[in-house]
C-alpha cells in the first residue's frame, strides 16, 4: 500500500481465551479498537493490502479447503471513534468512513453475527444493524453469504436482506444512494445496489 501503515489505533484492548492456547489456537474473546485508522487499498491488477501476496506459480487457496481452519479466533469486535479509507487502484475512486461505533459480536466463528453500524461514508450519515453470516463462511469465501441489514441512509430507511456472492464497495455505494425501504434477495452486491438504486438486477 502507499499508506505508511494499514492500521494505527490510540488504544488496543484484547481479551484471551486461555484454554484454546493449549490447542495451539489463539482465540480473542474481545478485541477493541479506539481512534483507529484504517488505510485499505488496491492497485491497479486487484491486489489488495489485506491479502498476502502470492509467489508467481503458488496456486491460490481453495475456499473451505481442510487447510483453512482458523489457527486464530476472534470473537466480538468494537471500533470507536476511527476513519478507514478505501482506494480503488484500478478506477482511483477513493471511499472514505467515518466510524464512530462498529460492533461485530458471534458466540464463536461458526455463528451469525450481530452487527451495528454508526457513522459516515462519504460524508452520509449511515446507521445500519442486523445478522451477517458466521466469520468462518466469509473468510473461506463460502457463497453465498447471508445478509440481514436495516437501517437509515441520510435518514432514509433501508433493508438489504440475501445471499451475496462477493464481496465488494458496490453494496455501500448502493447504500448511498437509497430513496426507500427495499428488500433483494439471493443477489451479488452487484444485484443489491442495482435494486436500491431502482433497477432490476441481470
Amino acid at each position: 500500500g502507499s499508506a505508511p501503515q494499514m492500521l494505527t489505533a490510540q488504544r488496543l484492548e484484547l481479551e484471551v481465551a486461555l484454554l484454546p492456547l493449549l490447542s495451539r489456537r489463539f482465540e480473542l474473546i474481545e478485541f477493541g479498537l479506539v481512534g483507529v485508522v484504517i488505510a485499505l487499498e488496491s492497485d491497479a491488477k486487484g491486489q489488495k493490502n489485506w491479502e498476502p501476496a502470492l509467489a508467481p506459480g503458488t496456486p491460490a487457496p481453495t475456499p473451505g479447503a481442510a487447510g483453512t481452519a482458523m489457527a486464530i479466533g476472534v470473537g466480538n469486535v468494537e471500533i470507536t471513534n476511527g476513519t478507514l479509507t478505501y482506494r480503488d487502484g484500478a478506477s482511483g475512486d477513493v471511499t472514505r468512513v467515518a466510524i464512530d461505533r462498529l460492533s461485530l459480536r458471534g458466540r464463536d466463528s461458526t455463528a451469525p453475527i450481530a452487527a451495528e453500524f454508526r457513522g459516515k461514508v462519504n460524508e452520509i450519515p449511515l446507521v445500519i444493524e442486523g445478522t451477517l453470516g458466521p466469520l468462518d463462511a466469509l473468510l473461506q469465501k463460502r457463497w453465498p453469504y447471508p445478509v440481514n441489514l436495516q437501517g437509515e441512509v441520510a435518514g432514509r430507511v433501508i433493508v438489504v436482506t440475501g445471499g451475496a456472492r462477493g464481496i465488494g464497495r458496490s453494496l455501500c455505494e448502493g447504500l448511498l444512494r437509497a430513496g426507500a425501504k427495499v428488500v433483494a434477495a439471493d443477489l451479488t452486491w452487484d444485484d443489491i445496489e442495482a435494486v436500491i438504486i431502482g433497477k432490476a438486477p441481470d
